[in-house]
């Protein structure tokens, strides 16, 4: 046998493996109920009450790069709170192939649209948080906060307003962002999180991104195990 062919042969089962390596959506939604379904919910819809956010529609580069902050200590300390350090101890026990399943099959469920704040701190302006997200977050996230890969920015769309501000006050603190100089876009939103200068203006942009998700295109979201069987 030439040795050409040989080096061929090799290349292309090496190929084959590849693509039989590939994680499929159906390995994905196999991964996510053993998993996440118990505090994401069954839609990846979230759940205020085990403060764990919706994640339906999430792009996968942006569910990966989360991933990997999770899994090298950037997100998942103590200051961020013990539901990131589940994730990050979660995160852990699963192979790459399995993280790049979860992604796409997280990445394929549709997006909802969170239900409206029941009880806001403080009374909101829509119109002055549209003036500062047009000020300062629009360039990141977007006219339409629909996020942007090529700046590492996320959709805000789908996030309830409680882990909208809960993250925005995170990054303001220091608790997100700031745990190594190797999160670039941690330390981008941590900067400009500080443009959002008092509360108010926290709860201005929170009703503002608010405002643009889409009610008509909004799906049920089921309730998770853990709160059917009444955690606190």
């Amino acid at each position: 046998m030439f040795p050409g062919f040989v080096f061929c042969l090799a290349a292309g089962l090496c190929l084959v493996a590849a693509v039989q390596a590939e994680p499929t959506l159906q390995e994905g939604r196999l991964l996510f109920q053993s998993l996440c379904v118990q505090c994401h919910g069954t839609q990846a819809g979230g759940h205020e009450q085990l403060k764990v956010p919706a994640i339906a529609g999430l792009p996968d580069w942006y569910v990966l790069g989360q991933f990997q902050h999770f899994d090298q200590g950037r997100r998942g300390t103590v200051a961020d709170g013990p539901q990131a350090m589940v994730m990050a101890a979660t995160l852990k026990a699963i192979s790459e192939a399995q993280r790049r399943a979860i992604a796409a099959y997280v990445e394929s469920l549709p997006r909802q649209v969170p239900a409206p704040d029941p009880a806001p701190a403080l009374e909101a302006d829509t119109n002055e948080g549209r003036l500062l997200f047009q000020e300062r977050c629009m360039e990141c996230h977007r006219y339409n906060a629909t996020g942007e890969q090529v700046f590492g920015s996320p959709p805000l769309l789908g996030f309830q307003a409680w882990y909208l501000r809960s993250q925005l006050l995170k990054f303001q603190s220091g608790a997100r962002g700031a745990a190594s100089p190797k999160d670039a876009n941690g330390l981008k939103m941590a900067l400009a999180s500080r443009y959002a200068e008092t509360r108010q203006d926290v709860e201005n942009v929170v009703a503002y991104v608010l405002s643009l998700n889409q009610p008509a295109l909004a799906a049920p979201v089921e309730a998770s195990p853990f709160e059917s069987a009444g955690a606190p």
